[in-house]
């Protein structure tokens, strides 16, 4: 759990280490004004006394010294986010960023009929702006409410959209372009273990909250049609006449947009964070206890079966690359699973002893999952497969891709790591219905 004591960031902030009549600071005020971490404090002092002048308007030392640092942290602030220098625009503050793209864009986007969705629970930096902004465009305001623990839920969006018809009456026609409210739990718990390794739910509720706001984009908009209705007119001569009367047949779309989560993760890690969460998507985020489910048992290798006495044949050994694998991967056998385990200290999960096996004969493989390796492997048919590639199976448990690998033997055998590892045959009824394709390492 993450305490005021075990906190790592809060050294960074000499302000929070203020003794306040006997008691450390504990600020709340950030939404008004942030405190400064020591790092921003250094490096804004270092500009006064060694960089300061005008940017850009300068071809002399000193103004080209300020333009590098300036154009410097633009740099760094657009690869953080994924975008191009020329698409950072560097505001005072929160405030003046948000009147920003609410007048920009806003204004200039939204129409009469159009949704502006926002939470109750929004700072008036991020309320007033589009406030005025439907008043002059003749948006509707509408408002999420946080549930009963004060955070706002998947389930609120699928309760506004049921109440369109109640909150948008009037209209001929209401039609829905949705994407389901749904993701992977297992990719949530991998994400979460992935940036904070242990935690409690109090601590990530902010963060399910940013990420599900990223997931899901809510649009409404009115489409109008002229349609024809037959009305009976009375002729000068008295008698009634069909007659076609156009009208406005007035639309309401709802649009419910799901990027997906792992599209939202994606953007959020960096690259040796996304190989840290490729590794605990293997282990079910390293809480395989959650969800009503986890790794069935055995992990990955679900078959329950027993292990098979199995000698590899004499010539499969003549090859010395295979022998050198072999002779690695045959000291664990009847080793017990370990989710996540990826050394003999440890023990070993499907990925873990295969990863092991191979790092330790030469190849450079790193830690990765099954769908990793298969990533890693070239992709071989069965018959092309010979002793010291690879097996892979999926479906061996409820996750994306690869599920489950062994390194094979020939012979239809394999040895990988069930519980314990162990050899089995990939033709069985078990494995038969999960194999997915055979794989081949370079060093």
């Amino acid at each position: 759990m993450l305490t005021t004591q075990n906190n790592p960031w809060v050294k960074d902030f000499p302000i929070l280490a203020a003794d306040e009549n006997g008691n450390r600071l504990v600020y709340l005020d950030s939404a008004a004004t942030t405190q400064h971490p020591q790092q921003v404090l250094d490096a804004v002092l270092h500009y006064y006394q060694k960089d300061n002048a005008n940017p850009h308007r300068g071809v002399y030392e000193l103004a080209m010294r300020a333009t590098d640092a300036h154009e410097g942290a633009r740099h760094r602030v657009a690869r953080f986010f994924g975008a191009e220098d020329d698409e950072i625009v560097f505001t005072q503050n929160t405030t003046e960023s948000l009147n920003l793209v609410a007048y920009s864009y806003g204004l200039h986007f939204l129409h009469e009929g159009d949704e502006i969705v926002i939470s109750v629970a929004e700072h008036h930096s991020n309320l007033v702006p589009w406030q005025r902004v439907a008043k002059a465009t003749g948006a509707k305001l509408v408002y999420l409410y946080p549930g009963a623990d004060g955070h706002l839920t998947a389930e609120e969006l699928d309760k506004k959209i049921k109440r369109t018809p109640t909150d948008h009456p009037g209209y001929n026609e209401y039609q829905y372009h949705l994407d389901p409210i749904e993701h992977d739990p297992w990719q949530l718990t991998s994400f979460l273990t992935t940036l904070y390794d242990d935690y409690t739910r109090s601590e990530v509720q902010g963060k399910l909250k940013e990420t599900f706001k990223k997931q899901y984009k809510l649009t409404t908009w009115v489409e109008v049609q002229i349609r024809y209705k037959t009305v009976w007119v009375i002729s000068p001569a008295g008698i009634p006449v069909p007659t076609q009367v156009p009208y406005e047949y007035r639309i309401f779309h709802t649009k419910l947009v799901n990027r997906g989560l792992e599209v939202v993760i994606r953007e959020e890690l960096d690259a040796d964070q996304w190989k840290r969460y490729e590794i605990f998507q293997d282990t079910l985020g390293g809480r395989p206890y959650l969800f009503n489910g986890g790794l069935p048992p055995g992990g990955s290798d679900g078959s329950g079966a027993p292990g098979i006495d199995y000698q590899v044949p004499a010539e499969a050994l003549t090859d010395s690359e295979f022998a050198a694998i072999y002779k690695e991967a045959q000291k664990y056998v009847g080793t017990p699973y370990v989710w996540g385990g990826s050394t003999p200290e440890t023990g070993f999960d499907c990925s873990g002893y295969v990863c092991w096996v191979y790092n330790q004969n030469g190849y450079d493989v790193g830690r990765t999952t099954a769908n990793g390796l298969w990533n890693k492997s070239q992709h071989i048919s069965e018959a092309e497969a010979k002793p010291g590639d690879l097996v892979f199976f999926k479906g061996t448990y409820d996750t994306p891709g690869m599920s489950h690998t062994g390194i094979y033997l020939g012979n239809g055998m394999m040895v990988s790591a069930g519980d314990p590892i162990k050899y089995a045959n990939i033709h069985s009824s078990y494995w038969e219905k999960h194999l997915a394709g055979f794989g081949r390492l370079s060093k």
